[in-house]
């Protein structure tokens, strides 16, 4: 039957997460391994979006442009030869006249033969010898300031005058050639219009190409999320596929077949990482577990041998010594144990045989087994067992006694370890929500919250100097797999008052749990 899955809510953050740090598992180990918080970055959809429409921007101004410019020169184009062809008419129709041109005619030809949608102001002035105005379209007449000789080049001269009072000045069309009249002599036909076609068409495009970029980028915007959605999709992956790297999961690989090539050879070369992490996580379990148990023997002699011992012929330093033999050989032989019970409980094994039991027996007998430890460190224990009110019964966890008794010894021995002498180790059962939860608080030196989680790295020693009064044990690795495998957790945090206070959060027996469970076939005892 599945354990009951639950969370344990303290003030400190679970174990391998801190406000200043985050926590993954390791591979090899299993345990939480804290790392430094990650900087922010944009997220990959985002940035392949922004650089998609980057580049489109680029794009659609580099082809704007270029489309501005080609339009601009063919406007140009088309207004001079529309504009010559309009003088030219002009022109023959003003030498074919037979006598003195006047202000009138010039008006009337010049709204009949020049004036149109392109040029919708016209000036013609007809000028003779040292630049008298002969007869002119417009009083005042109105003659540039500068232009070329009569040679009948069309020129765009943008500083000239306005061909009508009050309106705004454009840069302007001059054309002018010498003409012979009725009596033989020459003189000047000027016409000058206002280039304000090509320039409307100008801001006209400008604003259509405007709309056509936003509308563009906006398009482009959409069309680069979807389909940078569509390229990130699979990299949603990874972590699931990279979570196959726990210990419990070597054996298996992900449920899902990859959905694209690239995933593919990113499972096939995690596949080859798996077989290398599961060969290398066997070996160092096998040397443990055989070293442990070659240990075993000669631990048990010694300390057998020092038990027979007459200590009544001997004198007190020789009485010390054996007794102190006595107690360093008992330790080893708990240390070795612990070594066995951890490579069993890292190797991804169940938790064995288990019944309903009442972890306020349970932390008793763990108590009674811990006399001599706390005797001889001098640390008093005040234990605080649940009582509640209104009920005869109290609440029962699923679990196999032995591996709670060794993981409440362990937390036993961490919290006398690392206490000072004559001070005293606060350990209590309480009930949240669905949980009984204990806990275990010393007087020994405080850790900062975001070091917590390396208290229970097994195997590393730790340079940092708010750790160094603290070593990590293999005590605490031990009992955090058995909560583990009960289907609960440890945290720690730094009460007020100083020390640390270790808190196991149980998952409360529900009344469908039958009493006994079988032994699972992947626990066996050492």
């Amino acid at each position: 039957m599945s354990q009951p899955q639950s969370s344990i809510d303290h003030s400190s953050p679970p174990v391998g997460t801190s406000p200043e740090s985050t926590g993954v598992k390791d591979p090899l180990s299993g345990l939480n391994v804290p790392l430094r918080r990650i900087p922010w970055h944009p997220a990959l959809r985002l940035r392949l979006t922004v650089w998609i429409v980057l580049v489109s921007v680029v794009i659609q101004l580099t082809f704007g442009l270029v489309i501005l410019l080609f339009q601009n020169r063919a406007v140009d184009a088309l207004v001079a030869a529309e504009l010559r062809d309009r003088y030219n008419t002009l022109r023959s129709a003003t030498a074919a006249i037979k006598h003195p041109i006047d202000d009138r005619f010039l008006s009337e030809r010049s709204e009949s033969l020049i004036r149109s949608h392109m040029f919708d102001r016209v000036a013609v002035t007809v000028v003779g010898r040292d630049n008298a105005v002969l007869a002119s379209s417009t009083r005042p007449a109105i003659i540039p300031a500068a232009f070329s000789p009569a040679d009948g080049t069309i020129q765009r001269l943008k500083d000239s005058p306005s061909l009508f009072p009050g309106e705004a000045s454009f840069p302007s069309l001059v054309i002018n050639e010498p003409l012979r009249i009725f009596d033989g002599s020459t003189v000047q036909l000027i016409v000058m219009t206002p280039d304000r076609y090509a320039a409307d068409l100008a801001s006209l495009t400008g604003r259509v190409g405007l709309i056509g970029l936003a509308l563009g980028t906006l398009a482009t915007g959409v069309a680069a999320w979807l389909m940078s959605g569509l390229a990130v999709a699979h990299l949603r992956e990874l972590p699931a596929l990279a979570g196959s790297l726990a210990p419990d999961r070597l054996s298996n690989g992900p449920e899902q077949p990859p959905a694209s090539r690239e995933l593919s050879e990113f499972q096939a070369a995690l596949a080859q990482t798996r077989d290398r992490l599961k060969a290398a996580l066997s070996a160092q379990e096998r040397f443990i577990s055989n070293a442990s148990h070659e240990l075993k023997t000669p631990i048990a002699v010694l300390l057998t041998e020092a038990q027979t011992i007459d200590r009544a012929s001997l004198n007190p330093e020789g009485r010390a010594f054996v007794q102190s033999v006595v107690d360093e050989m008992r330790r080893l032989g708990q240390m070795v144990e612990g070594f066995l019970t951890l490579t069993k409980i890292r190797g991804g094994k169940s938790a064995g045989r288990q019944s309903r039991v009442s972890l306020k027996e349970i932390l008793l007998e763990a108590l009674s087994t811990s006399k001599s430890a706390l005797a001889r460190s001098g640390v008093t224990v005040e234990p605080s067992l649940l009582e509640e009110a209104g009920t005869d019964t109290e609440p029962l966890v699923l679990g196999n006694p032995e591996l709670l008794r060794a993981m409440f010894e362990n937390l036993i021995r961490n919290a006398v370890r690392y206490s000072p002498r004559a001070s005293r180790v606060a350990i209590g059962i309480t009930r949240s929500g669905s949980l009984l939860e204990v806990s275990f608080h010393d007087r020994g030196a405080d850790v900062p919250t975001e070091l917590h989680g390396r208290l229970f790295d097994r195997f590393e020693e730790h340079a940092d100097s708010r750790v160094k009064g603290r070593h990590n044990s293999v005590a605490l690795s031990i009992a955090l797999g058995i909560a583990e495998l009960h289907g609960g957790s440890i945290s720690v945090n730094s009460p007020a008052e100083g020390g640390c206070r270790f808190t196991v959060g149980l998952p409360i027996a529900s009344e469908a749990d039958p009493e006994h469970l079988p032994q699972s076939a992947s626990w066996s005892s050492a």
